[in-house]
């Protein structure tokens, strides 16, 4: 296989828009969640068979941009990361070239996410991913400003699909029947915590055989009320857990940026884990102009919280949002330097056992950095994107009823413009 990949011989990814794809970048669509969520039904369709003999042949798909782009500029895309940690030759045993079709023990990753339900309205998101988000826009009309600057979360249609009970015990039953060597679950959202098909599809995955060898990941907010002990048995059952609370901001932003409350985060964790140690908790930081603004804030509060690890990603699109909008690129470039040398390990903690899981956080701090530093040599300044954030910004500040001044203390065309 010319362009080996990982996703396309051995995963399914459940969009929440009616569409299922191989991966969790993936633009395209290979099958249609109202026809059939089965997965024996459409594994081997004609859009997953053309999928992997494309990328057997050394061609990208047109559903594989994403990767695509990151390539070319030498940044690790989600293809070259996923053949790092998941990838074994194995796989290609299960990989027939000729018809593109791959043996159901091939099977080893699925994501899926049940609804757009979810409790905040954050930023960099829209009412495709959050029924809150759909409720604050519901009488919103476009206006010319709006299409003329791409405004997403106003312009994107929401499919507003919500899976049925039946569709989650359609699901887990064929991946208990028919596929095997199952290892690894994703689940987004919306918030899953908010949603009955999360916790009816968990219920119905410890009956997995392979459920001892299998790893699950969650993304979520953890700021929704739920039965956060039952949530923390269901997750002893797996070989592995992982949840991923995305923080995406501060103490300083977090309220503006997502419209939850902090507190409420750090709380739930204290909870989950009094009943579950076991369980590593993640927190996660989606890295977009908002984030760039009060970056090293976010990585002070991240340090101090009560999480094992720290993740971070980039947002993609809207462009706008990007790194491509970020003024003083160099700046930028050189204050994560400063950042970086400021992390004093021996402050933040006292106990051994402290010290130790500071360092682990501090790895994915510093990986965070070196990586801003890496797309910040790889951009440019985009000054039409950068009015479009401007417009998106104060747009966003009217519809919500917020403030960007009052969190970043100067107003957006300040900090754009000088």
């Amino acid at each position: 296989m010319k362009l080996k990949c990982h996703w396309a011989l051995s995963a399914i990814n459940y969009k929440n828009n009616d569409r299922i794809a191989a991966c969790p970048r993936m633009q395209g669509t290979l099958a249609s969640i109202d026809k059939n969520v089965i997965p024996s039904s459409f594994y081997n369709n004609e859009g997953f068979k053309a999928l992997r003999k494309s990328l057997d042949s050394g061609i990208w798909p047109d559903t594989c941009t994403s990767c695509k782009s990151y390539e070319e500029i030498k940044y690790k895309s989600y293809r070259q990361k996923a053949n790092t940690t998941r990838w074994t030759d194995n796989l290609l045993n299960y990989f027939n070239k000729e018809t593109g079709e791959v043996d159901f023990k091939a099977l080893e990753y699925i994501e899926v996410r049940f609804s757009n339900a979810c409790n905040l309205s954050c930023l960099h998101c829209s009412p495709q991913w959050s029924s809150k988000w759909q409720s604050i826009l519901k009488n919103v009309e476009p206006t010319k400003d709006d299409y003329k600057n791409e405004v997403h979360n106003i312009l994107e249609p929401a499919s507003n699909q919500s899976w049925t009970i039946d569709q989650v015990d359609k699901l887990t039953d064929d991946l208990i029947t028919n596929f095997p060597n199952l290892k690894h679950i994703d689940v987004g959202g919306g918030e899953p915590l908010y949603q009955k098909q999360f916790w009816k599809f968990l219920e119905n995955m410890q009956s997995h055989p392979n459920l001892k060898n299998m790893t699950i990941t969650c993304i979520s907010n953890f700021n929704t009320k739920v039965d956060y002990v039952k949530l923390s048995k269901l997750f002893l059952g797996f070989k592995e857990s992982v949840i991923r609370i995305s923080f995406d901001g501060g103490k300083k932003i977090y309220e503006y940026f997502r419209n939850g409350k902090y507190d409420n985060i750090i709380k739930n964790i204290q909870t989950f884990k009094i009943n579950n140690s076991t369980t590593i908790i993640e927190g996660t930081n989606t890295i977009s102009i908002y984030q760039i603004l009060d970056i090293e804030n976010i990585i002070n509060d991240l340090l101090e919280a009560p999480i094992d690890r720290i993740h971070h990603s980039f947002v993609q699109y809207p462009k706008y949002l990007s790194m491509a909008v970020v003024p003083k690129l160099k700046d930028l470039h050189a204050k994560t330097f400063e950042i970086e040398q400021k992390i004093d390990l021996i402050n933040l903690s006292t106990t051994t056992e402290d010290k130790l899981k500071t360092k682990g956080k501090r790895r994915g701090v510093v990986k965070m950095l070196q990586e801003i530093r890496h797309v910040t040599k790889k951009s440019a300044l985009d000054t039409n994107l950068q009015k479009q954030f401007v417009y998106y910004a104060n747009r966003m500040d009217k519809i919500k009823n917020t403030s960007f001044k009052d969190v970043y203390g100067k107003t957006v065309e300040e900090i754009m413009y000088g």
